[in-house]
């Protein structure tokens, strides 16, 4: 049954492609609405059992979709490349947003939900940025300038390693901080994990550059990253997620042809990348659909994704306008640099780890279950009126020249 319910979603994720395609509809929302439709049929293996069915292979996929998260975080993270195109405004514009995003999020989870600390801190870190999933599903068809759709995945992908470090380090030291005696094994730790990694990351590097000839060396490398995160994680005490990150700017640094594997387009590493990500992101979109049921619903619950996604807004509303005055943005550049406020594969995956992991109190388990999709959904919502409303707009044509008197 898990198989043939993972083949309908990945059946269903392609649909969704080709809806935005046609209407411009950014197709997790169109995920997200097709797992509501398939949790409501009322025939076996969809309807309440589809949930069920897919549960043995959650853990799996969470780890994977954490590993190639933070991989693909280590390969766009090329900051040498990224230092030639004034890299002054952009850090002001992701730093300032996160900041902001981090502390509403925060105040707002604790304050106005009731929910604990150490929620409210996992809440404030998964949502502190846009989805880079999500971004890279709708912006780069959207005819961006180089700067503004730069501005826009790196935000994304710099998010999603900010958002897993903060919420890995809260799962290991749930509470308060922790003391200097428990700080500094750790700390040894994650520099053993980060120093193993490079070291494989460059040895895959170097002997790579004789394999590009040579077919299936993007699997082998999303393999390696696997396996990198899986041994630091069992080895280093829960250290995956940093050594897969190493490994990934390892080889967005190489200078040889190695370099070639992180080319955005064609057959790079990156490009083959995204098909691996099509799939873990049709899954875990449907999957928060299937959960969303009319007798889940609660007022409180919608509340709160509508506060927090106009808080994802507003905390955008100044960084957005002074990048778009520093890099000479056009007003529909700027707009869709606004726009993009969509929660998704990240904040799905961190927080139902964080779950997993029994850091959060049990009593609040059952409200989260019904939060989380709310406010991916509610955010897409908005996300998707934004793209609409940025796309919609024309910029004012040049004034006609004034006719010289004869």
């Amino acid at each position: 049954m898990s198989l043939l319910v993972g083949g309908t979603l990945l059946l269903v994720g392609f649909a969704a492609s080709l809806v935005f395609e046609r209407y411009r509809v950014p197709d997790f929302f169109m995920l997200l609405l097709l797992g509501m439709v398939l949790g409501q049929v009322p025939l076996s293996p969809f309807g309440p059992t589809a949930i069920t069915n897919l549960e043995p292979i959650l853990p799996v996929f969470t780890h994977l979709t954490l590993a190639l998260i933070l991989f693909e975080g280590g390969l766009a993270l090329n900051l040498s490349r990224e230092g030639r195109r004034r890299p002054g405004p952009v850090t002001v514009h992701i730093l300032g947003a996160m900041a902001l995003t981090m502390l509403l999020t925060w105040f707002i989870a604790t304050r106005f939900l009731g929910l604990s600390e150490a929620t409210g801190l996992v809440f404030a870190a998964a949502f502190s940025g846009p989805s880079a999933a999500i971004v890279l599903s709708f912006a780069p068809r959207l005819n961006l300038g180089t700067r503004a759709l730069g501005a826009i995945v790196l935000e994304g992908v710099l998010g999603n390693v900010v958002a897993a470090v903060v919420v890995l380090f809260v799962i290991r030291f749930p509470g308060a901080a922790p003391p200097l005696e428990l700080l500094i094994p750790y700390l040894g730790q994650v520099a053993v994990a980060a120093g193993i990694a490079l070291v494989v990351g460059l040895a895959w590097r170097v002997g790579l550059s004789g394999l590009l000839a040579f077919k299936f060396q993007y699997i082998a490398t999303l393999a390696l990253a696997v396996i990198v995160y899986a041994v630091a994680e069992g080895i280093q005490e829960g250290n995956g997620a940093i050594a897969a990150f190493v490994v990934g700017l390892v080889i967005s640094y190489g200078r040889s042809k190695a370099s070639r594997l992180n080319e955005p387009m064609g057959d790079g590493l990156r490009a083959f990348q995204s098909e691996v990500t099509f799939v873990l992101r049709t899954f875990f979109f449907v999957y928060l659909g299937l959960t969303i049921r009319p007798e889940t619903f609660s007022v409180a619950a919608l509340s709160g994704a509508l506060l927090l996604t106009a808080g994802f807004v507003l905390t955008r509303v100044p960084t957005s306008f002074y990048l778009g005055w520093a890099y000479r943005l056009s007003r529909r550049e700027r707009r869709v640099v606004l726009a993009t406020t969509g929660r998704g594969l990240t904040d799905i995956v961190l927080i139902l780890f964080a779950i997993e992991s029994g850091v959060l109190p049990d009593a609040e388990e059952a409200f989260l279950v019904v939060l989380l999709p709310l406010i991916v959904l509610s955010a897409a919502v908005v996300c998707a009126g934004l793209v609409a409303w940025a796309e919609r707009t024309q910029e004012a044509p040049a004034a006609p020249p004034v006719p010289q008197a004869p």
